[in-house]
C-alpha cells in the first residue's frame, strides 16, 4: 500500500508541476507581444523573446526540479521538453501556415543559384535582370533540358541590355561603363542558342525599362510551380549572393491565396502581360 501511495504521489506531482510548466508557457507566449514591443517597438516580431525565454525556462525548471529532489528527473525532462517542442510547433509553424517555408541568411550560403537549377525538373521561370548567373552556370543546360515542355514555355523576364541603370550600376561599382551591359547581352546570346540551335521552348520578354524606375527590384525564380525563390537586386553592391533569400511555397491542395507564392505568381503574370517580347534576333530592338 505504501508503495503504490508513493507512486500516485511522484505521478500527481509529475502531473501538476508539467501542468504549472505549461501554464507557465502560455503566459510567457502571451507575454512574449507586449515585451517586444516595450523592449523593441511595435515593429519588432516577438518570435525571437518568446523561442528564447521558452527556452530558458524549460533549462531552470529542470535545474529547479531536480535541485529539490523531484521524483524521476528524467521523466520530468522528457515530458516537459515534450510541451516545449509542441509550443514551438506552434509558433514556427504560423510562418508555413501562409507559404513561407525558409528565410537563407544570403543566396551563397542557402539555397544558391547551381543548386536551385538543380531543383528544375518540370517549369522553370525566371524575373531579374539578365539572367546571367543563371545562363553561365553548369547546371543550367540540364534544368534547361528537363524543363523542356512543348505546351510549357520556360519564361524570362528580363531588361533590355541597352536600359540606362545598367551603365550608371557598372560605374558606382567602378567597372567598366558597359560591363553590365556586356553580361546581358552575352546571357541573352545564350538564351538564343538553346532557342534557335536546340529548339528549345524559350520565351523572353523584355519588361519597359525608360527609366531607372523600370528595373525591377525582385528577383524572383519560380520552380516546377511549387517554390519560389524570392531575392532583390540592389544595383551596383554584388552579384546579389550576399543578400537574403526566401521560400515560398505554392499551395496546390488549399487555397493558393492563402501563401505569399500567390501575390508573387500574380505579379509576374502581370508583368508578362505587359512586357514586350523578343524574338530572338540581334540586334535587340
Amino acid at each position: 500500500m505504501d508503495l503504490s501511495a508513493g507512486v500516485g504521489h511522484e505521478i500527481l506531482i509529475g502531473i501538476v508541476s508539467n501542468a504549472i510548466f505549461a501554464v507557465f508557457l502560455s503566459f510567457l507566449n502571451w507575454l512574449a507581444k507586449p515585451a517586444s514591443e516595450f523592449l523593441y517597438g511595435k515593429r519588432k516580431y516577438s518570435s525571437r523573446i518568446f523561442i528564447s525565454g521558452s527556452w530558458i525556462t524549460w533549462f531552470l525548471s529542470n535545474i529547479l526540479y531536480a535541485y529539490f529532489s523531484g521524483p524521476n528527473p528524467t521523466l520530468f525532462a522528457l515530458a516537459t521538453g515534450g510541451l516545449l517542442s509542441l509550443f514551438l510547433w506552434k509558433e514556427l509553424n504560423q510562418f508555413s501556415r501562409f507559404g513561407l517555408l525558409k528565410l537563407d541568411q544570403s543566396v551563397r550560403k542557402g539555397l544558391d543559384y547551381d543548386t536551385a537549377l538543380t531543383l528544375c525538373t518540370n517549369q522553370f521561370e525566371f524575373l531579374g535582370i539578365g539572367a546571367s548567373k543563371l545562363t553561365s552556370s553548369k547546371a543550367f543546360e540540364g534544368a534547361i533540358t528537363r524543363c523542356n515542355r512543348l505546351g510549357t514555355p520556360i519564361r524570362f523576364l528580363l531588361t533590355k541590355p541597352d536600359n540606362p541603370l545598367l551603365i550608371g550600376a557598372a560605374k558606382q561599382k567602378n567597372v567598366n561603363p558597359k560591363e553590365y551591359k556586356k553580361r546581358v547581352q552575352e546571357s541573352l546570346e545564350r538564351l538564343a542558342s538553346f532557342k534557335l540551335d536546340r529548339g528549345m521552348n524559350i520565351e523572353v520578354r523584355f519588361y519597359p525599362s525608360v527609366t531607372n524606375r523600370d528595373l525591377q527590384l525582385f528577383r524572383i525564380m519560380f520552380i516546377n510551380d511549387e517554390l519560389c525563390l524570392l531575392s532583390y537586386n540592389v544595383i551596383g553592391e554584388g552579384d546579389g549572393s550576399q543578400l537574403p533569400q526566401l521560400h515560398l511555397k505554392n499551395f496546390t491542395h488549399t487555397r493558393n491565396v492563402e501563401s505569399f507564392y500567390y501575390p508573387f505568381r500574380e505579379y509576374f503574370e502581370k508583368l508578362w502581360v505587359d512586357s514586350l517580347a523578343w524574338d530572338f534576333r540581334f540586334p535587340i530592338k
